[in-house]
């Protein structure tokens, strides 16, 4: 099965494809099928990093924008267990955004 990189795109633009062409060379032998662009800022910057992945040959498979719904709150040393908050919302958000923005077909 392919294996499909989801990358945290704040505050990156065309670097986020080093990243990627280190994660796809890396070990040949994995069928590398492609990045998720994840927390974009807007459609330009979707545009820049897209520019960077096309000229290295890496499939975008998704691109989704950042979203404050689908934060996890954090404490001081680490994220909040699930048992003290809702996580229904931030769930329903990011299943939206992957329907929407992802090809889950690729």
């Amino acid at each position: 099965a392919p294996v499909v990189l989801v990358i945290d795109c704040k505050a990156m633009g065309e670097s986020a494809a080093a990243i990627a062409k280190g994660f796809r060379d890396y070990d040949p032998e994995v069928n590398f099928g492609g990045v998720i662009l994840n927390r974009l800022g807007s459609a330009n910057h979707e545009r820049m990093v897209r520019e960077g992945m096309d000229k290295i040959g890496v499939p975008v498979i998704g691109a989704i924008y950042r979203d404050d719904r689908m934060h996890s709150p954090e404490r001081h040393l680490g994220l909040t267990p699930v048992t003290e908050i809702d996580p229904t919302e931030a769930i329903n958000t990011i299943r939206e955004a992957v329907e929407k923005m992802v090809n889950l077909d690729a």
